[in-house]
């Protein structure tokens, strides 16, 4: 049971840390609309894992290869990320004290995010869906609700840095800020396309 709880300790704070496009949304709606829209896309994980894990523990034994999936999710979301991306560097750049727009579509962009990057599924169909298939249902439950928990966790941490951040940037830094995560986003999505044809 140790193992199982190391373990999921280790790849939730990992994953909770690496840069990626789930991580950029959290910082451009922490960062634009305040530290409630980022914790709130920080949540995605909890939509997004569970339909996943599903898939694994169902198709997992009976899967010989993830090649042609693997390809059509990172051709579809590499366009859905440079459609983010392109909105992003039209959307008005300013500080989160003057933000008016709504935040209720920050879950719903990272949900949308996080279910067409393929880093969740390759991980929940290899090591993490080792774990499930080889433990008893305590050990996969256990592994599953520390692994997730710890991933949110993580990202509230990057959220609540970046809103602690914030008020020390001036307009300008905001705004380089801005175009920087947008332009990440971006080279996620190139990045992802390229995977999906590779040479």
């Amino acid at each position: 049971m140790l193992e199982y709880l190391l373990a999921a300790l280790a790849f939730g704070l990992s994953a909770g840390v690496q840069p990626g496009p789930l991580t950029v949304v959290i910082l451009h709606q922490t960062l634009t609309h305040g530290l409630s829209a980022g914790l709130r896309a920080c949540l995605a994980p909890l939509f997004t894992d569970g339909p996943i894990i599903l898939v694994t523990t169902l198709a997992l034994p009976h899967l010989e290869s993830l090649s042609g999936f693997t390809t059509g999710l990172n051709l579809i979301g590499g366009i859905y990320l440079l459609v983010i991306a392109r909105s992003m560097f039209r959307a008005p750049v300013h500080p989160v004290q003057g933000a008016s727009g709504p935040v209720v579509g920050s879950l719903k962009t990272a949900i949308r995010i996080n279910l067409l990057n393929p880093n969740p599924y390759l991980f929940w169909f290899t090591v993490g869906g080792g774990y499930i298939l080889r433990g008893s249902h305590a050990q996969a439950l256990l592994f599953i609700v520390i692994a997730i928990t710890t991933l949110i966790a993580t990202k509230m941490g990057v959220a609540l840095l970046a809103s602690h951040c914030q008020p020390l940037l001036s307009d300008h830094a905001h705004r380089l800020v801005m175009r920087f995560l947008a332009a990440s986003l971006a080279l996620f999505g190139l990045l992802a396309i390229a995977r999906a044809f590779p040479a």
